[in-house]
Formats: structure tokens, C-alpha cells, sequence
């Protein structure tokens, strides 16, 4: 419940970004906390061009300055978990 908590105070300060939106408060389901999110407008991109990467990199920016004092627990995003997505996907 906590990270739903976490993730929904971080959604609400980027509310001005173009990230999913969260469309109900928490409810559950089986016991279980749960959201309902809007999509976020955007699509895939397999072979990005110089000028999408550009402005991925601008929009992590704006991301990250806005939410560079939030400080969460996050259960799902340990170091640990971090680490081992990183060696799994090392040829990106």
C-alpha cells in the first residue's frame, strides 16, 4: 500500500509531465491495493533517430529535476533489483 502511496504523491508532482495519469485513488481488489492509470500518449520506438533521443534525454531531465528531493522505498526498485535488470539487458 505504501508504494502505491509513494507512486501516486510522485504522479501527482508530475502531473505537468507527459507520464500516465492516475484516474481513481487506491482501491482493492482480492485484498490486494490497486490504481486505474490513463495511458500515456506515445508509442515504441525500435530504431529511435538522433532527435527522439534528444528529446528522451530532455524529458528524463525534467523528470528527474522535478522529482530530484522525493526520497521513496520502493519495494519493487531495489538496488539489488536494479542490478540485476542492468546485467540481464548489459548489450543495450
Amino acid at each position: 500500500m505504501t508504494d502505491l502511496q509513494n507512486e501516486l504523491a510522485i504522479l501527482d508532482i508530475c502531473k505537468n509531465l507527459p507520464v500516465a495519469k492516475a484516474k481513481s485513488d487506491i482501491f482493492f481488489i482480492a485484498k490486494k491495493p490497486c490504481l486505474v492509470y490513463e495511458k500515456a500518449n506515445g508509442v515504441n520506438i525500435l530504431k529511435p533517430t538522433k532527435e527522439q533521443i534528444v528529446e528522451i534525454g530532455l524529458f528524463l531531465k525534467e523528470f528527474h529535476n522535478t522529482t530530484k528531493n522525493i526520497q521513496t522505498k520502493n519495494a519493487l526498485y531495489t538496488k539489488n533489483e536494479a542490478k540485476k535488470l542492468a546485467a540481464k539487458n548489459s548489450d543495450m
